[in-house]
């Protein structure tokens, strides 16, 4: 989490309603074989901004479906079904009214997504557990068994990349008055640290 102008409790209503100050987050799609940061998101941390990065990865790879996985934010799920997610239409009931309605999403069988689960106690990561979304625990396991930089279900890496981040740029730094005064320029920054 990083700041833009001012901390949260600090903002105005209006500032609140607008919701482009304040808490502002960097969402990092990453590749732990290539080590390159195919897309990233700076901004609340809403559904809408998943949506945006997962949008961001997917025009990136050209539609090809990596191997995901992510903490247990659950915006996640729903912006993969959003981006990779097959439409099932729902058939039109006879005399209904009202609208039509909306159709069904369900990912596409080469979609794996997995998650770490941190449990936590008074603030304290005090164990970890994962768990598979997308597709089935042997097909998840079987492409860990292929990669060669990790075996087991985890997001160390992105981890490892942003404490990276944090120390080579004052604006990610935490408690330092380097921190951003604007979204853009946090982004302009971080394309030159990452790109």
């Amino acid at each position: 989490m990083e700041l833009c102008k001012k901390k949260e409790k600090n903002l105005t209503p209006l500032e609140k309603i607008l919701a482009h100050y304040g808490d502002a987050w960097v969402w990092v799609g990453f590749d732990p074989i290539t080590k390159i940061v195919p897309a990233f998101v700076v901004g609340k941390r809403t559904k809408a901004n998943a949506y945006r990065l997962v949008e961001k990865i997917c025009r990136t790879t050209d539609g090809a479906i990596p191997l995901f996985t992510s903490d247990e934010l659950h915006h996640y799920r729903d912006a993969l079904l959003r981006v990779y997610g097959i439409r099932e239409e729902v058939p039109k009931e006879p005399r209904r009214r009202g609208r039509p309605r909306k159709p069904n999403l369900r990912p596409p069988p080469e979609l794996r997504y997995a998650q770490v689960v941190k449990h936590r106690r008074k603030g304290r990561v005090i164990s970890l557990t994962t768990k598979v979304i997308f597709g089935k625990e042997h097909e998840v396991n079987e492409l860990l068994e292929k990669s060669p930089v990790s075996k087991s279900i985890n997001i160390s890496f992105v981890e490892r990349n942003n404490l990276t981040l944090r120390q080579q740029s004052k604006r990610l730094g935490r408690k330092t008055n380097g921190f951003s005064k604007d979204i853009g320029r946090l982004e302009a920054q971080l394309c030159l640290a990452l790109g």
